[in-house]
């Protein structure tokens, strides 16, 4: 795999020129084997042997400004995006595993302004200011919404920091909570039911769910007969969800 270096840290950069030759070769060692988004989980066994001398966590203080240690325990290069791939973009396929990577170890760009990430919270971070949102929901108007536990009545756990985000905007928007988790227990009801449950390739994300407001669907327009499909007797609940082009009938 080939990446991107600059030439002149040796010459030109003050920080890198004045680190010891165990720690120049760490910080090489770090670029060149951590993940598309800079992102790489210590082995400090394997990169002692490979540099030939003993390095340690508490080597990592030589990086500060330049390596964040994530919750999980790996490291984060916090320039590597910036400097490797410039401004990102969901539409751009090699870009896509950057984007697996920040979501998967709790990393969230906010914002990118010429190429350069700025705004890097972890999901712990947002989960705080996520509380403080709802509070502010209910502000002077009695008990607050349990809205993650609306979240959880449904039963398919994915994307849910996304789902607990679309559902803040539906209640912000005027959504009664106490219809909504009616909603989502009648829904979650029938995904029961299914061959699967939850796991039913047909049933949509916990963050799809919320963001379409499935939760007005009719709970019998997910009970689907699909004998001329795939030879289902009928009656059979086989497909939680809607098709494309199916029509849902909403509640009103």
């Amino acid at each position: 795999m080939k990446r991107f270096t600059e030439t002149t840290k040796w010459t030109a950069n003050p920080w890198f020129r004045k680190l010891p030759p165990r720690l120049k070769c760490l910080w090489l060692f770090f670029t060149d084997c951590c993940d598309a988004a800079g992102v790489i989980e210590p082995d400090w066994e394997l990169v002692s042997f490979q540099i030939g001398e003993a390095v340690s966590e508490t080597d990592l203080a030589n990086f500060s400004g330049r390596i964040e240690q994530l919750p999980n325990g790996k490291l984060f290069l916090s320039k590597f995006i910036a400097f490797q791939h410039g401004k990102l973009s969901p539409d751009c396929k090699p870009h896509i595993p950057i984007y697996k990577s920040l979501h998967s170890n709790g990393i969230e760009i906010e914002r990118v302004s010429e190429g350069y990430p700025k705004g890097l919270r972890t999901l712990e971070d947002k989960e705080k200011e996520k509380s403080k949102e709802q509070d502010s929901l209910e502000e002077g108007c009695g008990e607050k919404p349990d809205l993650v536990g609306i979240v959880n009545a449904y039963p398919r756990r994915q994307d849910v920091a996304l789902a607990l985000e679309f559902l803040t905007a539906s209640i912000r928007k005027g959504a009664e909570p106490e219809t909504v988790m009616a909603g989502t227990r009648a829904i979650a009801a029938v995904i029961q039911q299914l061959p699967s449950g939850a796991n039913n390739a047909y049933v949509p994300s916990a963050s799809t769910f919320f963001k379409n407001e499935r939760w007005r669907d009719d709970p019998q327009t997910w009970r689907r007969n699909a004998t001329a499909k795939n030879g289902a007797q009928m009656g059979k609940l086989d497909l939680g969800g809607r098709c494309a082009g199916e029509v849902i009938r909403v509640r009103s």
